[in-house]
């Protein structure tokens, strides 16, 4: 059996059990919520946030005119946490749910995430080392959240070769099956795949610091 894998996140992220408690979200809630919309893309809409950067850093001021910035704010948290120092390092975006070939992942929110974290850390190059077989639905739409169906829909990119060294990069890990499928690929075909990086992860109940490094492990097939 693969060794499992180890799943960073920057955040916490409140699942849709939890948004259902939005009149009792605590501040720093709201703040990370916001985080990890600007990252999305999604538009803030009133009101601001402010984000740690790095986590346990001084704080920034997030809001609609400078939402873009976000992905670049996360490459910082990237470069505190881990000082990748080692040459050679790809980043591997979880492709986008449309992400059947590598013009449509680079148009995603998720590319620009993997980006950002490669310009922030120089030894590290973003590259497409996962597509989808075919498209799928977002979870939250029905979509599958089967790693043995996910599995079977990720194809791994013929310039991944055995022995390359592999950070996954994903917006929000809530089962982690999607990670655990891409990292299960990537094994298969020889990849050393040694983390996962992760803007978010969803909760159901609140953390009294939503701003903080989270590790779990993910288990691979």
């Amino acid at each position: 059996m693969n060794e499992p894998l180890r799943v960073w996140s920057a955040c916490t992220y409140p699942s849709t059990e939890l948004g259902a408690q939005r009149g009792v979200f605590l501040q720093d809630t709201w703040h990370a919520e916001k985080f990890v919309k600007a990252i999305k893309g999604d538009d803030l809409k009133k009101g601001f946030a402010y984000v740690p950067v790095p986590i346990g850093g001084p704080c920034r001021r997030l809001n609609n005119g400078n939402k873009d910035e976000a992905c670049a704010w996360f490459g910082e948290m990237i470069a505190k946490k881990f000082r990748i120092t080692a040459p050679g390092l790809l980043l591997v975006p979880v492709p986008p749910h449309d992400g059947t070939d590598s013009g449509v992942v680079r148009k995603s929110r998720i590319w620009a995430i993997a980006e950002a974290v490669a310009e922030q850390n120089r030894a590290c190059v973003a590259t497409v080392g996962i597509t989808w077989r075919n498209p799928m639905q977002s979870a939250r739409r029905g979509g599958t959240r089967s790693l043995t169906t996910l599995l079977q829909n990720c194809v791994a990119a013929d310039s991944i070769r055995p022995g390359a060294s592999i950070l996954l990069v994903d917006d929000v890990i809530t089962t982690g099956h999607h990670l655990a499928a891409c990292a299960t690929r990537l094994r298969k075909v020889g990849a050393n795949v040694l983390l996962g990086i992760c803007v978010g992860r969803t909760v159901t109940e609140q953390e009294s610091e939503p701003f903080s490094w989270i590790e779990r492990s993910v288990e691979l097939v």
